[in-house]
Order: C-alpha cells, then sequence, then structure tokens
C-alpha cells in the first residue's frame, strides 16, 4: 500500500558452508551453498515479479567481503585485503520506468556510495558525514568530477594475533597496501595480486600513500586516533582486583607488531584449533593453542583460546591462570574479564566472580551475558532482594530480557505473587518462544492457580519444544492426577523417570497406592 524498504540477508556463504537438507543441492561446501542462495534470490525476484512489484523496485544486490578460499595462504576473509575478499558486487535494478542508465560502469567504487547512490535517486539530501559519494553521474554515462578512491583496511590481525593494521587504496588500475612490507599492485594486469611492483614502481607507490594518508586524515574522527584515559570507576574497579596502573599505554602501538603476511600460517593453525574446539575435539585443539602460545607469548587471543578450551575440559584452574596471565599483559581485556568470571563461577568461588563480573559491567554496562550471569550468583548465593533488584535493573535497560522476565518469574511464583509472577513469564516466553522452562514455568502458575486446562496446554507445548525434560513431565502428570486422569498421569511420571532416573518426585508419585498397580 506505500513505499517499504526489505533487507534480505543471506548468510550461507560463511564458514562451514552449511544449507538446509531440504535444498537438494548435489554441490557441496562453498559451491553449494553458492547455488542455495541462487536459488533462494531466484524465489524472491520471482515473488516480486508475480505481485507486480519488481518493476516498480530498486533492488540492491552487494556483499561484505568474499572468500579468499586459501588465496595468499588465507582460508575465509577479514585477515588480508585482497581483491578475493574485497571485490564484491553491486547490482542495481532499476524501476523499469527509470531510462538513460548504462548497463554496466568499469570504474571501481565502494560500499560507501551505496546509501549516498539510493538517497540521490530518490532525491533525499545526503546527510554530511557521509563519507561516500552518488554513483548516478556514472550510472547516466557523465563524466566522474574526479577519480574515485576506493579505500579499504582490516584491523582482524592486529586486534587478534598481534600484527600490524592492514591499509588499501584503490585508484583506477593500481592498488597500494600499506603494511610492514608495502605492497603495490597493477589490477589489470594482475587481478590475482601474484606480483608486488613496489621495488620497480616506488615512486608511484609514493604518491598513492601519501592520497591514502591524507584520505584517512580526512575521514578520521576527533576520538578514534587517540586512547582514552580510563574513567575514574573502570580504574577503581580494576585496582580493586589488583590490576594496578591499569591503562592501554602497556598495549603496543597499532601498527608496530609485524606483518601479517608473515604469520598467517599460525593464524591459520589457530581457526584450525578454533574448528577443533568446536566440534568437541578439545585434546586435538589443546595441542595446537599450547603450541602457538608458547611461540607467541604476547597474544592474547591465544591465550584466552587455550584456557576456554582448557575450561571445557573441566580443568578451570589451569584456565584460571590463563586468563590471569593475559589481564597481567592487558588488565582492559574484557573477554578475559568475563570468561574468568566464568571459570570461577563454576568452581563456585561466587564473590570472586562477581568481582570480575563488576569489572566487566563497569566497562561495558550493557554486556547482557555478564549482567544474567550476575543474577545467577546473586540467585545461588540466596540473596534474593539484591537478585530481584538487580533482574528489574535489567529490565530497565533492556524490557524483552528473557532471562530477568524468567527469573523474576519464578522468584513471584515462590512468594506466592501469581499474578506478577505470570506478567513475568508470559514476556519470557513471548522473549523465547522456543524456552521450555518459561513454558514449563508458565505452565506450573496455572496449575497453582487452578486453571488445569490452561496448565495442561503449557506443559503440552513444553514436551513439544523438548520431550527429554523430566520436570515438565512430571508436571503434567500432576494435572492429570488433579483431573482424576490416572491412567495419564502414570504415563508421564513414568516419561519424567525415563527422561531422568533420579528424578525422585516421579518415583515417590509412582510408589503411591493409587499408582501403584498402575
Amino acid at each position: 500500500s506505500g513505499p517499504f524498504l526489505v533487507f534480505l540477508h543471506l548468510y550461507d556463504l560463511h564458514l562451514p558452508y552449511q544449507i538446509p537438507s531440504s535444498a537438494g543441492s548435489r554441490l557441496q561446501g562453498y559451491d553449494g551453498a553458492l547455488a542455495y542462495e541462487d536459488e533462494v534470490l531466484g524465489r524472491f525476484l520471482g515473488f516480486l515479479e508475480q505481485s507486480g512489484l519488481l518493476h516498480r523496485s530498486v533492488i540492491v544486490c552487494t556483499s561484505d567481503h568474499g572468500e579468499s578460499l586459501w588465496d595468499h595462504g588465507e582460508s575465509s576473509h577479514g585477515y588480508f585485503i585482497y581483491q578475493s575478499t574485497l571485490r564484491v558486487p553491486l547490482i542495481i535494478h532499476w524501476p523499469v520506468a527509470t531510462k538513460g542508465f548504462i548497463a554496466r560502469i568499469d570504474e571501481p567504487v565502494g560500499l560507501l556510495d551505496v546509501a549516498p547512490t539510493l538517497l540521490q535517486f530518490l532525491g533525499i539530501p545526503r546527510p554530511a558525514e557521509f563519507q561516500g559519494r552518488g554513483l548516478l553521474d556514472l550510472a547516466t554515462s557523465k563524466a566522474s568530477t574526479s577519480p574515485r578512491e576506493v579505500y579499504s583496511e582490516s584491523l582482524y590481525a592486529r586486534n587478534h594475533f598481534g600484527c600490524s593494521s592492514l591499509r588499501s587504496l584503490r585508484l583506477g588500475r593500481y592498488k597500494y597496501i600499506e603494511a610492514p612490507k608495502p605492497e603495490f599492485y597493477d589490477l589489470a594486469l594482475d587481478p590475482a595480486e601474484q606480483h608486488n611492483l613496489y621495488s620497480q614502481q616506488q615512486s608511484l607507490a609514493a604518491t598513492y600513500r601519501e592520497r591514502l594518508q591524507r584520505l584517512r586524515s580526512r575521514f578520521q574522527t576527533s576520538n578514534s586516533t587517540q586512547s582514552q584515559p580510563l574513567s575514574p570507576e573502570v580504574a577503581a574497579a580494576l585496582n580493586s582486583l589488583g590490576y594496578a596502573e591499569a591503562s592501554s599505554a602497556n598495549q603496543s602501538s597499532p601498527d608496530s607488531g609485524p606483518d601479517p603476511k608473515d604469520r598467517v600460517v599460525d593464524f591459520e593453525t589457530n581457526r584450525r584449533a578454533i574448528d577443533l574446539s568446536s566440534t568437541g575435539r578439545l585434546g586435538e585443539a589443546g595441542a595446537l593453542f599450547e603450541k602457538l602460545c608458547s611461540k607467541y607469548l604476547d597474544v592474547a587471543d591465544l591465550r584466552i583460546s587455550l584456557a576456554t578450551n582448557q575450561r571445557r575440559l573441566g580443568k578451570n584452574q589451569e584456565a584460571i591462570q590463563h586468563f590471569r596471565q593475559v589481564l597481567k599483559l592487558d588488565p582492559l581485556n574484557l573477554r578475559a574479564h568475563f570468561d574468568l568470571a566464568v571459570s570461577l563461577f563454576e568452581l563456585h568461588q561466587l564473590d570472586e566472580a562477581l568481582k570480575e563480573l563488576q569489572v566487566v559491567l563497569t566497562m561495558a554496562p550493557y554486556y547482557g551475558r555478564a549482567s544474567e550471569l550476575v543474577g545467577t550468583i546473586l540467585l545461588q548465593k540466596k540473596d534474593l532482594a539484591r537478585a530481584r533488584s538487580h533482574f528489574d535493573q535489567m529490565l530497565k535497560s533492556d524490557p524483552g530480557n528473557y532471562v530477568a522476565h524468567y527469573q523474576l518469574g519464578t522468584l513471584a511464583t515462590q512468594d506466592g505473587k501469581l499474578e506478577e509472577a505470570k506478567r513475568h513469564l508470559s514476556a519470557a516466553v513471548k522473549a523465547d518462544p522456543n524456552s521450555v522452562e518459561a513454558h514449563n514455568g508458565l505452565g506450573v502458575l496455572y496449575l497453582l492457580s487452578g486453571k488445569l486446562e490452561q496448565a495442561r496446554e503449557t506443559f503440552m507445548e513444553a514436551i513439544h519444544l523438548e520431550p527429554g525434560f523430566a520436570e515438565t513431565h512430571y508436571n503434567l502428570g500432576l494435572v492429570f492426577r488433579q483431573l482424576s486422569r490416572k491412567d495419564e498421569a502414570a504415563r508421564e511420571f513414568r516419561a519424567a523417570l525415563a527422561a531422568d532416573p533420579q528424578f525422585r518426585p516421579a518415583r515417590e508419585a509412582l510408589s503411591s497406592p493409587e499408582f501403584r498397580a498402575r
């Protein structure tokens, strides 16, 4: 009935390249995922055509990156900035009434130009802070006012593997990559970037380097190059745990690390270890992490991965030692603080875990998993008043938070505040319709209120979601017992024991006189 925007996000061309079994593709891996996405896009465009919308719509097809597929030694994306990952499609379908647009332009453009182009087509002024430019001058064959500089960067190797940053400038046929070992390519003759011309073309490369530096200076925000001082709250939280003189000053300069090209083999070993860990091959993963950590003593992410793998092996004491090593190098490492808190929690060192979580939430007040773990710890400590207050506070910043609603609903049920419990548990089911626990809690509430039919339906829905949840079978048995449907009650009590042979309430129910003969 009016203008609308659809954002169709296809994610299948990411490792591990999994597609629905119903797709029926004979292709595997990347090719299979590509074929599946092609089929999905075809269905979407077919729907638009059948609905009479296709020829009235602007449709933009693009991507955030490609995949290296072992070009230059990289398996996936993010580490390097070669064309195998940077060269993405930009296909724009204009409404059928639009005239004068050429079929193809060969001049390189960037993703920064997409939004300005759409605004330009719609006649909407471009916000001043936009860094891209509209492409209609190119699309209508008008000469571009000036050559287009296409900027790219990757900070991944710097942030996660102790290397330098990578930055590039594409202008016309040439591309310059700023790195400890600079690179310069003629993409017209060498699109695969196999022949580095930097030593032969140093003068031309120097002009590209200067343009790159000017471009970065022009786009630099006021706070992006300077490290910000710690707030008093963060400094106090860190110092309370013994992280004295905590600052980012002990981190190396952003671009002082080695060239990412020199570490790509070990980076791929790390990716292999992460894949092994995620598929449960923890021993093999641990051996690789140990080897990498002994080689790169100052790379925090490697030691965090090793510690996380050890925690999954049940070696929390060893994991804690590694997390603390990371924090000696980098007291501001948010991930290390949180993962350390998780290990302390699993060892039931609740007060120490709370202290670490305090640091996390001081640095990142909206870190949801940390907030949820604080509430869980307060419940385990039987500090119910603080737990309620904490979950209430969570809802102020995130009104739809599942964990907060579920826990507040459970606490209200225990206090006999059934209306309050219903409000929170219903919100929990809305936040996560697949939560067995929330459905079970709501069913218990109906059972306590004498609303047996609603309780039965809710418990049945929970069992549909998770047939092996013993407590739900037991609760459904209680409903049937109150309805005098003894055979069905006995069936559910037995199902509870089948799901969990140690579930004592179901065993006691079946041993009562009314069920012994059933």
